[in-house]
């Protein structure tokens, strides 16, 4: 079973071996909303053009087959690093070989999500409820596999391609056959909103050095 830590807003974060600690599911729209009204940082006309391809799905009425419109997709790669900032010095997008290891990671343990209501934000704790009446493997439940593309650093080559992709949606999300253990997503044009492209964060120790 993972440690589990949580995030300002009260969302859970699992320590992965070697790295630090990751968000359990892709950053949500609650989540994100909560940073919106807090700093103002983007205007409500920004927030309805990414719903537009992703349209918002409230927690109490996530299903097997809409629970992406949970997340926040649809941002540029500085945006989601706009979001780690409000979040603290230590949150940062991972590497592509961070992910890696936490993609390993849960597939070694059960994900639990009967989360403590002392520290769970009451959407987070709905949402882990939600979601085990009907995921059941820990791959499927941090949605590693069958969620959203998530971006990532680029370890080996960060000059050439500074935010790439890790993760493999469900075919009636976005058609794809990548790995998500083992292949990359990378964009023709990065300056174009993908609807299919989220992100998790990872929360590094001071005293940890990024694969980065």
């Amino acid at each position: 079973m993972l440690n589990l830590t949580f995030d300002r807003v009260g969302f859970p974060m699992a320590k992965a071996w070697r790295a630090g600690s990751f968000h359990l599911w892709p950053v949500t729209k609650c989540q994100f909303k909560q940073f919106i009204s807090e700093t103002g940082r983007f205007d409500e006309p920004w927030y309805q053009t990414l719903l537009k391809e992703n349209p918002e799905v409230p927690v109490n009425q996530c299903r097997p087959d809409n629970y992406e419109g949970l997340f926040m997709t649809g941002v540029f790669p500085e945006e989601a690093l706009a979001f780690a900032q409000w979040l603290g010095e230590e949150y940062d997008l991972p590497t592509d070989k961070e992910w890696a290891l936490f993609y390993q990671e849960v597939q070694k343990h059960f994900l639990p999500f009967r989360l403590s209501p002392y520290a769970t934000a009451p959407e987070a704790l709905s949402l882990g409820k939600q979601l085990g009446r009907f995921l059941e493997k820990p791959e499927d439940f941090s949605f590693v596999n069958n969620g959203v593309v998530e971006w990532v650093k680029n370890h080996d080559d960060f000059a050439a391609d500074k935010f790439i992709g890790k993760g493999s949606p469900r075919d009636s999300f976005f058609p794809n056959v990548w790995n998500p253990l083992e292949d990359i997503v990378k964009l023709i044009d990065i300056s174009e909103r993908v609807f299919y492209f989220g992100f998790r964060l990872i929360k590094r120790p001071k005293k940890l050095e990024s694969f980065f």
